[in-house]
């Protein structure tokens, strides 16, 4: 039984350091000067660059492990009407979403700072004129998928620690990788360099990704009649991912074209957004019980047309 409460515990920890030391180093890859002494763009020592990211890294690893106490001591009574994943949460708010807005705002904004000559260490801002500040680096794409894949960790080690481990566990949470590819593809189009080097059209990405993270936040159903938070995981996975993924695609598609291999991901957010209203119209069918005649056959719901 402890190895059930300490190693989800212990993964979610790693999981809530590991966008923090990524990008920090990252970051820190990027600004520095040849000697590593000064960083350009944050203009301040490294040792003071270090001092904070160690400061901030590690409060936010004790803030976990307070709110891990804590929340531990909540009768499961209680866990049961709360309609969002506190930790998951915390780790959107206080992870996930600085560590890649930070990533990407050094590339924006922090980068075209660094002087032309590598040998100048000057305060004053200098036009940066290379061709990295309008390319966004693959090792950097892979830095923001690996924090999606921490949050969908974090998500399943939260559950496993209140569920046993089984067979139908298992097949839920590969299902999850679905929505995830979704994302990480949404993470690509930073790579199309028409795209990242246009103002609105990269941050329209960037913002579109963090958001995306928050289907994730809604409390699961706890059964088949629990209608309310059903209903809420249907609208954050259509408003907050497929609904705005595939309006960026199809912009995209009219401006720019498609190559023919990437009208899947159009299919795929057009056909969810059905399916999330379908889904929906059968809740209020269920819910109302006016108008057609609804069965219920054990788990599913049919509809009389």
């Amino acid at each position: 039984m402890w190895a059930k409460r300490i190693i989800p515990k212990f993964i979610c920890l790693v999981c809530y350091a590991v966008p923090y030391i990524f990008t920090g180093f990252r970051i820190a890859e990027l600004l520095k000067n040849p000697s590593a002494t000064w960083f350009y763009g944050l203009e301040t020592a490294a040792p003071f660059y270090w001092q904070y990211f160690g400061i901030v890294c590690g409060g936010v690893i004790l803030l976990v492990i307070i709110l891990y106490i804590g929340l531990g001591q909540v009768k499961e009574e209680k866990k049961e009407k709360w309609i969002f994943r506190p930790m998951l949460f915390l780790y959107w708010l206080l992870c996930a979403a600085p560590a890649t807005m930070f990533l990407f705002i050094t590339y924006k904004y922090f980068l075209p700072q660094i002087p032309i000559s590598s040998t100048n260490v000057t305060i004053t801002p200098v036009p940066y004129k290379s061709a990295s500040t309008s390319e966004f680096a693959d090792y950097d794409v892979m830095l923001l998928q690996i924090n999606i894949i921490c949050l969908v960790v974090v998500k399943w080690m939260i559950k496993l620690e209140a569920t046993k481990l089984g067979l139908s566990l298992l097949r839920e949470a590969g299902q999850e990788f679905f929505s995830l590819y979704d994302i990480a593809e949404m993470i690509n189009l930073l790579l199309v360099v028409d795209l990242f080097s246009d103002w609105l059209w990269s941050w329209t990405i960037a913002v579109s990704v963090v958001v995306s993270m928050l289907k994730y936040m809604p409390a699961p159903a706890r059964s088949d009649e629990d209608f309310g938070k059903i209903r809420l995981n249907i609208y954050f996975s259509m408003l907050f991912q497929d609904l705005p993924f595939l309006l960026i695609r199809l912009v995209l598609m009219a401006n720019y074209g498609q190559k023919p291999s990437e009208i899947i991901y159009v299919l795929k957010n057009g056909l969810y957004v059905v399916w999330y209203i379908v889904q929906l119209c059968f809740l209020d069918c269920r819910c109302s019980n006016k108008g057609n005649r609804v069965l219920s056959t054990g788990n599913l719901d049919t509809v009389d047309w």
